[in-house]
C-alpha cells in the first residue's frame, strides 16, 4: 500500500511540474516584444522623356533622383519629402505657383526654360537641375534624409545646397530645430564654442572677424541640423553664414556632449 501511495505521489508531482512548465511557457510568450516595423527606402529616378514638352523642344539638363519610404508612417514622410522637393524648384522661379506634385514643379521648370529659349534664342545659357537623396542616418527614434541639390537658371553661377530633414519615426512628422533641441540657449552656446575652435576665432573676437556673415554680428545655428546615432551635424549653406566662394561651413558635434539639450 505504501508503494502505491508513493507512486501516486510521484505521478502527481510530475503532472504538477508539467502544468507549471505550460504556465511558464505561456507567460514567456506574452512578454515577447513585437519588433518595430522596419523603414526601407527606394530610389526613384525622373526621366526627362516623360515630359511631353521635351518631345518638341530642347529641355534643360535634369538629373533627379529621390527617395520613397515604405514602413511605419511612410505616407506622412513621403508627403513631407515631396513638398520639400517641390520647394526647391519653387525657389528657382519668381512668383512660383503652388505646384500640386513634383512632376508639376519639374514641368514648370521645363516650361520656364523653353520660354527663355524662345525669348533669347541666341543665349548659350542652359538650365540645370540636379537633385539626389540618401538616408543619412536612422536612430531608434528618427530618420534623417539628406538632400543634395544644384540649380542653374542663368547668371554667374547656380546655387547648390545640402538639406537635412529629420523625421520622427513614431509619427512621420518632419522635425524643426525646436522639436530637436529642448535647450536652445545652452546648445547654441556650445555650438558657438565649437565653431570658434574650428575656424580659429578667439572668445574675444567678433564672430564675423574673419569674414563670416552672421546677422547683427551674433552667432546663430544653421537651418540644417542632422541627428545621427552618435553625432549632431550642423551645415551652413552658401550665403547663410559666409560668401558663395566660401562654400558650406560644417560643424560636427559629439552627441554625447550635447545629449542633455536634445529631445531625440
Amino acid at each position: 500500500m505504501k508503494k502505491i501511495i508513493l507512486s501516486l505521489s510521484v505521478i502527481g508531482l510530475l503532472f504538477s511540474c508539467k502544468n507549471d512548465q505550460k504556465t511558464t511557457d505561456k507567460t514567456a510568450e506574452t512578454t515577447v516584444k513585437t519588433p518595430a516595423e522596419k523603414i526601407t527606402s527606394k530610389v526613384e529616378n525622373v526621366n526627362v522623356e516623360a515630359f511631353k514638352a521635351c518631345e518638341e523642344a530642347d529641355c534643360p539638363i535634369l538629373e533627379i533622383s529621390y527617395l520613397t519610404i515604405t514602413g511605419a508612417h511612410a505616407e506622412a514622410i513621403n508627403k513631407a519629402n515631396q513638398q520639400q522637393l517641390i520647394d526647391i524648384f519653387n525657389s528657382a522661379e519668381e512668383d512660383a505657383p503652388q505646384h500640386a506634385s513634383l512632376k508639376d514643379a519639374i514641368g514648370s521648370f521645363i516650361d520656364d526654360y523653353i520660354n527663355f529659349k524662345h525669348e533669347f534664342p541666341d543665349s548659350h545659357a542652359e538650365y540645370e537641375a540636379n537633385i539626389s537623396q540618401e538616408v543619412r542616418a536612422e536612430t531608434a527614434q528618427t530618420l534623417l534624409l539628406q538632400t543634395n541639390y544644384y540649380l542653374f537658371t542663368g547668371g554667374a553661377h547656380g546655387y547648390g545646397a545640402t538639406k537635412y530633414t529629420n523625421f520622427d519615426k513614431k509619427t512621420g512628422k518632419a522635425l524643426s530645430t525646436k522639436d530637436l533641441i529642448k535647450n536652445l540657449d545652452a546648445f547654441t552656446a556650445y555650438a558657438e564654442k565649437e565653431f570658434r575652435k574650428k575656424y580659429k576665432l578667439s572668445k574675444e573676437e567678433n564672430i564675423n572677424a574673419k569674414g563670416f556673415l552672421f546677422e547683427d554680428n551674433k552667432f546663430a545655428l544653421p537651418a540644417n541640423i542632422g541627428i545621427t546615432n552618435n553625432k549632431v551635424l550642423l551645415v551652413y549653406n552658401r550665403y547663410e553664414a559666409a560668401s558663395y566662394a566660401d562654400g558650406e561651413l560644417t560643424i560636427t558635434l559629439d552627441k554625447e556632449a550635447v545629449k542633455n539639450w536634445l529631445n531625440y
